[in-house]
């Protein structure tokens, strides 16, 4: 690794990162263990001087989302139960949901512009409609908090999800009710 390709983006331990879709310029969006979300221009020669960081939650963020379909929505979420959503254009982050459990992941479901799905601490998914301003009823799909989930780009009715009990499933949101419906 050369020294010249190496940035330190913040402070602390930096467990997320995320490419902002761009085709003028690479920017990486990346979160901490102390709550902060940076936003790395990473194509400039001083590489230190294109850091923006911002400090919209109280604790470890666990997730960073970019709205593909409105580049100015950036979400994160964290330790602290909130998840948030920054406006680039006002450079301002606002509580978007909030509970008293950790979210532990968060994702959005290609070509659905209002939803976002986020995981909690005690397994279950989780949909928050922007439109209607709430959240479906959560369904349970893991006795453990999900890590990590993703669509499939391609079948967007086909979700994957990870947990801390070292499973790993695949899912059809057409077949998700209250009860397991997923493979492992």
């Amino acid at each position: 690794m050369k020294k010249e390709n190496v940035v330190r983006v913040m402070a602390d331990r930096t467990p997320i990162v995320k490419f902002f879709p761009s085709n003028d310029e690479t920017v990486v969006v990346a979160g901490n263990n102390l709550g902060n979300v940076a936003f790395w221009g990473a194509d400039l020669k001083d590489k230190e001087s294109g850091i923006y960081l911002y400090n919209p939650h109280s604790g470890h963020i666990l997730g960073i989302e970019v709205q593909p379909y409105s580049l100015s929505k950036i979400y994160s979420t964290s330790y602290d139960g909130f998840i948030c959503v920054m406006d680039i254009e006002k450079e301002l982050f606002n509580v978007l949901y909030s509970c008293d459990k950790f979210i532990h992941s968060l994702s959005l479901r290609p070509y659905e512009a209002e939803s976002l799905y986020f995981g909690d601490g005690d397994g279950f998914l989780n949909v928050w409609d922007e439109r209607a301003g709430k959240c479906f009823s959560p369904v349970m799909l893991h006795d453990k908090k999900i890590s990590t989930m993703d669509f499939n780009p391609v079948n967007t009715n086909m979700m994957v999800t990870s947990t801390t009990d070292q499973s790993a499933c695949i899912w059809d949101l057409r077949k998700i009710n209250s009860q397991k419906t997923g493979s492992t």
